[in-house]
């Protein structure tokens, strides 16, 4: 059986036009330039009916409303998990722990995937996620090809053995790269048979 979806990525606009449910949702803040009050009503209207918690993908730590975003979902019930986008240091993780959330890092960068370690030991971080397309512009891979596969597995494996060496849950996915010829279910498959638990859905 394929990995489960752990979430859906919606946007401020899509938050507000939908109806409140049992499925997760993951607000992504990561390119949203509405104020904090429009933020939050929007937040408080949805969660009045929804029995899941909200996730948060956070901008990454050099953008200038990053530490806005902690506060904000500081102050935000209805927030429980914050993923941090393009997430390369400890520091930062240490950080966002400050929220009270479960903080999940967000893997797509060449000096990310070199701090995984270090991220992984951070306080608060339950899980790591993989975004594997940005990752594989980030370092320069051919899109489709074998090669990209092949780099884009030793930090798949990297990752899960990280994961279980910190205690952690077994990583995410965030838009899985697919093989040339596979389907994207039997990409998710093969993460599945990898050890990845989930995956984020666009």
């Amino acid at each position: 059986m394929a990995i489960s979806t752990l979430g859906k990525r919606v946007t401020l606009d899509a938050l507000a036009k939908s109806a409140p449910s049992a499925e997760p949702c993951i607000l992504d803040l990561s390119e949203e330039v509405a104020g904090y009050r429009e933020i939050n009503a929007a937040v408080e209207a949805w969660h009045a009916n929804a029995t899941a918690p909200l996730k948060v993908r956070t901008h990454h730590a050099a953008h200038l409303r990053f530490y806005d975003d902690l506060r904000f979902c500081r102050a935000t019930a209805a927030v429980d998990t914050l993923l941090l986008s393009a997430c390369e240091s400890a520091n930062t993780v240490e950080l966002a722990a400050m929220s009270g959330c479960a903080i999940w890092p967000l893997i797509s960068t060449a000096t990310g995937v070199l701090s995984i370690d270090s991220i992984a030991a951070a306080k608060g971080v339950t899980r790591l996620i993989i975004c594997e397309t940005s990752l594989s512009q980030a370092l320069g891979l051919e899109s489709g090809s074998e090669g990209e596969q092949r780099s884009l597995d030793v930090w798949r494996a990297r990752m899960v053995a990280v994961s279980c060496a910190h205690g952690l849950a077994a990583p995410v996915l965030w838009t899985p790269c697919v093989r040339d010829g596979r389907s994207i279910e039997q990409q998710l498959q093969l993460a599945d048979e990898m050890g990845f638990g989930g995956q984020i859905a666009e």
